[in-house]
């Protein structure tokens, strides 16, 4: 009702090697993020254009952290630097940045990896989109 946009795990097209949904009640996640090439989609519907706050729900385990991934839609690109969070597991939410729409319609966003210095990226719960209303 609020607009918002919720893109789950398990709604996401995968793309690569190892990156897969795990639907373990306690992960719903996509893991095996271990390869950097591997990438994961969502398709949306915005019924409502304006300035969204992106939100990911990540975990990442010790010794994995500072991965840095590019959330894109469109030409427009956002960029997180993965902090570990105690265990791939322990999910934690990290606001983004923002992304804004001219007009209603279908988008895509896909995550990706640019660099990978530990083990793996992260493990990706959810993405939310939150209206900013500005």
């Amino acid at each position: 009702k609020d607009g918002s946009i919720t893109l789950l795990a398990k709604n996401a097209e995968v793309f690569g090697v190892q990156l897969r949904y795990e639907p373990l009640p306690h992960k719903n996640t996509l893991g095996f993020w271990t390869n950097v090439q591997d990438s994961a989609r969502w398709e949306f519907q915005v019924d409502q254009p304006g300035k969204f706050q992106v939100e990911a729900t990540i975990g990442c385990g010790n010794g994995s952290g500072g991965s840095e991934v590019e959330f894109g839609c469109g030409e427009q690109t956002l960029t997180m630097q993965v902090e570990e969070t105690g265990g791939f597991q322990n999910f934690k939410r990290r606001e983004i940045g923002s992304l804004t729409f001219e007009k209603a319609g279908r988008y895509e966003l896909t995550v990706r990896p640019r660099k990978k210095p530990g083990l793996a990226v992260m493990d990706l719960q959810r993405v939310v989109l939150t209206p900013t209303n500005q």
